[in-house]
């Protein structure tokens, strides 16, 4: 490394004085790999220049003894194996009370096992923050173990931030009690969780979601969990896309402001039923998995959803005034009677609707088969959403006899078959998912030999046949339930 020393006029240090953070008579320059044992205990500006690593020992410390800026063009990696959630020698900053701003197009490393704190004890400096991120489109926070805390008593500032983030597997970030966070691209497969009950914003897209691998845009995905029963918001910003495969559980909102946010690579990816959807007039949710998102939050916005894979579930669109456009292999199903007008169909896709005459939430018979006329290329199938019955009675013909419509059946809800006792159902389609069954009265007949291949299903998880009633697994290979009782 080397030291540059600056010379400076009585008048210059009053002006350096009064300007921001971290501007001194001198600054460090590291130009050189270096590893620190002990506490650097910078007094004055770094720089860290590009293919340069500069490695903090076990636990070691930053220790400045000023309001510095660490201009970090190469890599500066930090190990905290200590586990205090809000202890000063647990964090970037140290009891000496100084503040410290990131800038630059570099690699902020945790590679510790232990919890390492964005803060200091109780200070700001003269910005109004003990740490500030002010990152370049570029560069890289990188969560490779532990746990990197953004607390405490929300003294960060990330409002200028364009880093990515990338949490490893098993690593985690903890949104804790610190500033909204604010990144570009969020990639990894570890865990977003929060140690407060308090609501917490985690924004991405501040830079485009530009996620560069081998000199390629990519589009950057994050396959790890963002945990349930905590109140975590994500808020999509910018143009691009943004993968999400894993699973958001907690109990925020989705905000899509701009670009795309896709869950599901394909294969997996899913909104927990916990969670609610903004989709802005100029952002785009799109459905992409093999995995079902069930929406019984709250469903809101005027922007765009494509559902291009796998099953979009909706209780509530009634707010929602954009447009859905559901492709070949994908399902939409809407749990409250809403105007249809912004709804295309394409050939080989599935539109599920709740048909029950007793409920005026529910859409009428007539508009299903209106729309089944309507929509001839496509699948209509009825859908029994959470915390609703609906009987096989009221559905007219529809799952009366030999029928090829399906039915959808969301978790908390159950399809009541009930067509009297001398009336045989075949099923003839997939009826049910997480949803349950109850036979009251009547024959149904499972009669595929072939159900996993997506013939007929009786996917249920829970089937109660009462006395009257009757289920009969005709030549089908495997039972498609999870849990039967016989009354």
């Amino acid at each position: 490394m080397k030291k540059r020393n600056y010379q400076i006029s009585v008048w210059g240090a009053a002006f350096m004085a009064a300007c921001s953070l971290g501007n001194s008579a001198s600054a460090l320059t590291y130009d050189t790999n270096t590893t620190h044992s002990s506490s650097p205990a910078w007094s004055e500006n770094v720089t860290i220049n590009s293919g340069v690593t500069v490695t903090l020992g076990q636990n070691v410390l930053i220790g400045q003894t000023k309001d510095i800026t660490i201009d970090l063009n190469g890599t500066l990696v930090m190990n905290s194996a200590k586990t205090d959630n809000h202890g000063s020698g647990n964090s970037f900053i140290n009891g000496n009370n100084q503040a410290i701003q990131f800038t630059g197009t570099g690699t902020l490393v945790h590679n510790g096992t232990g919890r390492l704190a964005m803060q200091s004890s109780g200070y700001k400096g003269a910005g109004g923050y003990s740490i500030k991120f002010a990152f370049s489109d570029g560069a890289l926070i990188d969560i490779q173990k532990g746990t990197l805390v953004n607390g405490g008593w929300s003294q960060q500032n990330w409002n200028d931030n364009k880093a990515d983030l990338r949490i490893a597997s098993g690593a985690n970030l903890d949104l804790w009690d610190g500033s909204n966070m604010k990144v570009d691209s969020l990639v990894g497969s570890g865990t977003i969780t929060s140690g407060s009950n308090q609501t917490r914003f985690i924004d991405f897209g501040l830079g485009n979601s530009t996620w560069i691998v081998n000199g390629k845009q990519q589009t950057p995905e994050f396959s790890g969990t963002i945990a349930s029963g905590k109140n975590i918001h994500l808020h999509k910003y910018g143009t691009g896309t943004q993968i999400l495969s894993g699973a958001y559980l907690s109990n925020g909102t989705a905000y899509i402001s701009g670009g795309t946010l896709q869950i599901g690579n394909g294969t997996k990816g899913y909104i927990g039923t916990s969670s609610g959807v903004e989709v802005r007039e100029n952002g785009k949710l799109v459905i992409n998995s093999a995995q079902t998102s069930s929406i019984r939050k709250g469903f809101t916005g005027a922007g765009a959803v494509d559902v291009t894979k796998g099953t979009l579930e909706i209780m509530d669109s009634t707010a929602f005034t954009g447009t859905f456009n559901v492709a070949n292999g994908g399902f939409l199903a809407l749990g409250k009677v809403d105007e249809l007008t912004n709804v295309t169909t394409a050939a080989g896709s599935v539109l599920g609707l709740y048909v029950n005459p007793s409920d005026e939430t529910a859409f009428t018979m007539d508009t299903f088969n209106a729309e089944k006329t309507a929509r001839a290329n496509a699948e209509m199938r009825f859908f029994v959403p959470t915390g609703k019955t609906v009987s096989t009675a009221d559905l007219g013909d529809g799952l009366k006899g030999t029928t090829s419509v399906a039915a959808q059946v969301a978790g908390g809800g159950t399809l009541f078959f009930d067509n009297g006792a001398d009336s045989v159902t075949t099923i003839g389609s997939l009826i049910g998912t997480s949803g349950e069954a109850v036979i009251n009265s009547g024959k149904v007949i499972v009669n595929s030999a072939t159900p996993a291949n997506g013939n007929a299903r009786f996917d249920f998880s829970k089937i109660t046949v009462n006395d009257g009633g009757h289920l009969l697994w005709d030549g089908v290979v495997a039972r498609q339930t999870r849990s039967m009782t016989y009354l």
